[in-house]
């Protein structure tokens, strides 16, 4: 760009643009891996005149050239906030783009010098946290053990919740030696700034201070790079840790119906999300390559791959775009991109998502039923723990119930059958267990068969019109005897009439009773549905 001053023409030149160095597109720009490094350390003993001539004579000296793909400032800072002594990186990290462009990265990384044992709440839940992780650990290796010597260790780890504790555990432990590794290295960058702090004391001098801030900050760089790396790191590890750990409340909850609800829902309409998830990875797939085509060239947000999935994916979830930026060219082409986007993805595979996640959660909810609450679980729960330790009468396991049903081969098992079979049973497990397995039946044969209510009152309508028929008949046949015909040349007829009224009879009696179509239940069937825990000790 140019322009005239006083008759003189005027050339402006246009500095370069700093963008925001993100995730998506670090890949695409200048790294400086493998090649030449400078570095200039300016001391912490130099007053502020000082740093700005240093920095006037980097400049003049052109430190930053032509061929300068990136360059890095770091800084580290010591401070004290809220009582604790703190050490932050700070690295500002420009990388120099052939096409103009400036890129900056900022990095903060903090970490405690310290000691753990002054705060007694991170000690406290450290060690709770501690206990629970060894408590559950042995607990997984008791199984392991149990199902090896049952011969079916195979079966035990192919099982999908298996495989979610044991990845539990085996991340706890690594978090464990992860934390430890920080707290050593921690230590160590601890031990550098306390004997700096003691040399910087005892001296005075500029040129002292200067050499020894030199001496030092190379030792103190490399300690508290690799300090705040593993920090950086655990924190992450933490974070996604707690992730996990949701998956494993899931896991948990299963005895519990109103809480199991999401976990079902998922569950039951997982083949279709499936299915539908397939549609929709193709179709987006499609949008995002065609919109890294169309707007590549001229839109940040779709410079690349990566990035580019990141927008169409925001624009989906939030249902917001930049229409003047779509529209800076070719109107028609990004209208047509833009509309087709929001009607197939937003507005139609979004809400079939929507609609099977709803549609499942009904059906999941009234299966519950209304009785099934918390508090419902806790009371069950201390009557348990009551009666396995304060009665005479003990409550019996699942697995041995389970175990002991299946020995006995009856069709049809009752309350006294029960109690005959386990001694010293419970009354009170006794009723919750058939009470439970009456309701999961009726909920099983009424309110999850759609079919079920339209096909009892059909039955019922049928029932009673052949009832209707029947008396008919009945009546008939009454007014037949009560009238009987004098002549005797009609006796063949009225016997004829006498064996159809019988036979009419014999077809009331037949039909009279309506047919309700109700089927026998085994009810060791709804025992075995009562009892929800699973082989390996969990509670129903």
């Amino acid at each position: 760009a140019g322009g005239r001053r006083g008759g003189e023409k005027v050339k402006k030149v246009r500095g370069r643009r700093l963008r925001v160095n993100r995730p998506e597109i670090r890949r695409e720009v200048p790294d400086g891996a493998g090649g030449k490094v400078s570095k200039l350390v300016i001391p912490m003993a130099r007053d502020y005149a000082n740093v700005t001539d240093i920095l006037a004579d980097a400049i003049t000296a052109r430190v930053i050239r032509d061929e300068t793909l990136t360059f890095t400032a770091q800084a580290w800072l010591l401070s004290t906030r809220m009582g604790r002594d703190l050490l932050t990186q700070v690295e500002i990290v420009f990388s120099l783009d052939r096409g103009g462009m400036v890129f900056g990265q900022v990095n903060i990384f903090t970490i405690i010098l310290d000691n753990v044992g002054k705060d007694l709440a991170a000690c406290f839940f450290g060690v709770a946290w501690l206990i629970c992780m060894v408590s559950f650990s042995v607990v997984l290796l008791t199984r392991a053990l149990y199902r090896w010597r049952q011969g079916r260790l195979r079966s035990h780890f192919s099982r999908f919740w298996t495989l979610l504790e044991w990845t539990i555990a085996v991340v706890s432990w690594f978090l464990c030696a992860m934390f430890l590794t920080e707290r050593s290295q921690i230590w160590q960058v601890q031990d550098i700034v306390q004997a700096y702090k003691t040399e910087r004391a005892a001296l005075s001098a500029p040129d002292d201070l200067e050499l020894l801030d030199r001496r030092v900050i190379d030792d103190l760089a490399e300690a508290a790079t690799v300090a705040c790396s593993t920090s950086m790191w655990l924190q992450t590890y933490v974070a996604d840790y707690h992730i996990l750990l949701v998956f494993r409340f899931f896991l948990a909850v299963r005895g519990q119906p109103r809480l199991a609800i999401v976990l079902n829902t998922i569950r039951k309409a997982s083949v279709d999300l499936i299915h539908l998830g397939i549609v929709f990875l193709i179709v987006f797939s499609a949008y995002v390559l065609s919109g890294h085509i169309l707007f590549g060239r001229r839109m940040e947000a779709f410079a690349t791959i990566d990035s580019s999935f990141a927008e169409c994916f925001e624009i989906v979830m939030e249902r917001e775009y930049d229409w003047d930026k779509f529209t800076e060219q070719d109107v028609w082409t990004s209208m047509l991109w833009v509309w087709s986007f929001m009607l197939i993805l937003v507005l139609v595979l979004v809400n079939i998502f929507l609609a099977m996640i709803f549609d499942s959660y009904g059906e999941v909810r009234t299966s519950v039923g209304n009785k099934a609450t918390v508090w419902m679980t806790a009371k069950q729960l201390g009557q348990q723990f009551m009666h396995m330790y304060g009665y005479k009468a003990r409550w019996v396991p699942n697995k041995e119930m389970l175990t002991t049903i299946r020995g006995m081969q009856c069709q049809n098992i009752t309350p006294w059958m029960l109690k005959d079979a386990l001694p010293g049973i419970s009354n009170k497990q006794v009723n919750y267990l058939f009470n439970s397995a009456s309701g999961r039946l009726d909920t099983m044969l009424i309110k999850n068969n759609k079919d079920a209510l339209p096909e009892i009152l059909s039955a019922v309508v049928l029932g009673v019109e052949k009832m209707y028929t029947g008396l008919e008949s009945l009546e008939h046949r009454t007014q037949n005897v009560i009238e009987l015909p004098e002549e005797a040349s009609n006796g063949k007829a009225n016997g004829k009439r006498r064996r159809a009224d019988e036979e009419a009879e014999a077809t009331a009696t037949e039909d009279s009773s309506p047919s309700f179509g109700v089927t026998s239940v085994s009810t060791a069937t709804a025992v075995a549905i009562a009892a929800t825990g699973d082989a390996d000790g969990g509670s129903g």
